[in-house]
């Protein structure tokens, strides 16, 4: 008896899928919700007049379109087997530092201009 045979023999083991994602018909399940969850989220929130007033049925038909292709999009594989959606989350939470806010940013200039007596009435 092997050696690959007694490990498959042994009444217990590690199952292989799992990190596997529930998949209907080879598409994630996951992106199928996000798709068409996003326009019908759209029309919730939007409908009825709420945003778009009724005379506004064009636009309102094309914002929930273009939700549809946004959705589309972000779903879509990139680079390392990563849809976009998660490359941008990954994009904007890799670095803290990256994104800075412009008041924070000023309010630094001024405490810098204060220590060098600059400014000071």
């Amino acid at each position: 008896m092997s050696e690959e045979n007694n490990y498959e023999n042994r009444p217990y083991g590690f199952p292989r899928d799992l990190f596997a994602s529930v998949k209907l018909y080879g598409i994630r399940l996951f992106s199928l919700l996000f798709v068409f969850g996003a326009p019908i989220l759209a029309m919730q929130f939007t409908g009825s007049g709420k945003v778009f007033p009724k005379q506004q049925a064009v636009e309102y038909i094309s914002f929930v379109v273009l939700t549809f292709i946004i959705a589309l999009y972000l779903m879509f594989p990139f680079n390392g087997g990563k849809n976009n959606l998660h490359a941008i989350r990954i994009f904007l939470t890799r670095r803290r530092k990256r994104y800075q806010s412009i008041d924070r940013m000023r309010s630094k200039e001024v405490a810098k201009t204060e220590k060098r007596g600059i400014g000071r009435r």
